[in-house]
């Protein structure tokens, strides 16, 4: 599929979901989303981006804001979701408590106006192809085309070392060009590991949503860093990395540093159809969702929240669980 027809189709998707923001003139919300009609989806898949706390228990009261990717089993984003969609529960030393549905707040990241800020990781070692190579790119710049005024993002190639092209920016110009633009660097080694820890730390810089996307054969030769040392940052950082495998490259390196960051593994190993890549790419971000209730949990408790997602289908009712820890503020 060529890239003009590539961008009608998304923009047709980018202007179909426009159509759909809620509007005062919509119906109130009294159940989950559902669509007996949907028999595409099999499984439902989340993951739990970040968690942000604020106030406090004298003040306006204590709240929380979860991240969640909800995709299908492809990983491509499930939309429309509302509040009763999705149950959560705190536990602490204190006892578990229940948040009810009709406490929780939930609107997608584009809904709330969130900027995301990105650094993709891609691959130019001797081991990537260059017919993936330019399907690579070709995705990258799709994913760059449709970023909104309030997102960044950041390229970081690499074969033998990594290089950060263009830092941070939200200049797509400047951005595309980066894509664009021959890598200059030696072949032969592969430093995957090392490029995630730069885009880690770089990431872990800004104020917006951010995560690391990589885009790789998956190949590690060449690296200074351990993948030890790259959990350790994730700890530290709370940023997940998001792996995409191209090609017949190793599956389970990229598989490890998903699983270790929290963030989750896409296996594309052709990326004929950049725009499903697209999709794949601003699901884990831009069309996750934000979920935020009052805390009922002690201040100062460190609290274990579990957040359980159900979907009704053609194939039956669908659930997913994610977890994550936060201190009660």
């Amino acid at each position: 599929m060529r890239q003009n027809g590539l961008l009608l189709i998304v923009g047709s998707l980018l202007l179909m979901s426009f159509a759909g923001c809620t509007g005062p003139s919509e119906p109130e919300i009294t159940g989950p989303y559902s669509n007996p009609g949907d028999h595409t989806t099999t499984a439902v898949v989340t993951n739990l981006i970040q968690i942000e706390t604020g106030g406090t228990m004298g003040l306006a009261g204590p709240w929380v804001k979860v991240y969640l990717s909800v995709t299908d089993q492809q990983g491509l984003p499930l939309e429309n979701f509302n509040h009763y969609n999705f149950a959560v529960v705190e536990s602490s030393s204190a006892g578990t408590v229940n948040v009810d549905s009709d406490n929780l707040d939930a609107k997608s990241v584009a809904q709330t106006g969130q900027g995301t800020a990105t650094a993709v990781v891609m691959d130019y070692s001797d081991y990537m192809p260059e017919n993936l190579r330019s399907d690579m790119e070709s995705a990258v710049k799709l994913f760059i085309t449709f970023m909104g005024s309030g997102d960044a993002a950041e390229i970081v190639k690499y074969s033998y070392y990594p290089e950060v092209v263009q830092s941070f920016t939200s200049s797509k110009d400047d951005l595309t060009a980066a894509v664009e633009a021959p890598w200059t660097g030696p072949g032969g080694g592969a430093a995957l590991i090392d490029a995630v820890y730069v885009a880690m730390l770089d990431a872990s810089t800004r104020a917006e949503l951010s995560a690391v996307y990589a885009m790789s054969m998956g190949w590690e030769y060449s690296s200074q860093h351990t993948i030890g040392q790259l959990g350790e940052l994730a700890d530290s950082t709370l940023i997940p990395c998001y792996t995409f495998g191209m090609g017949a490259g190793d599956t389970l390196k990229l598989s490890e540093i998903a699983d270790l960051t929290g963030g989750r593994f896409f296996y594309v190993p052709e990326l004929e159809d950049p725009a499903k890549t697209y999709e794949l790419l601003t699901g884990v971000l831009k069309k996750s969702y934000v979920l935020e209730w009052d805390i009922r949990s002690p201040s100062g408790s460190e609290v274990h929240v579990t957040i359980t997602t159900e979907y009704v289908c053609g194939n039956g009712t669908l659930t997913s669980t994610a977890t994550g820890v936060f201190t009660a503020p």
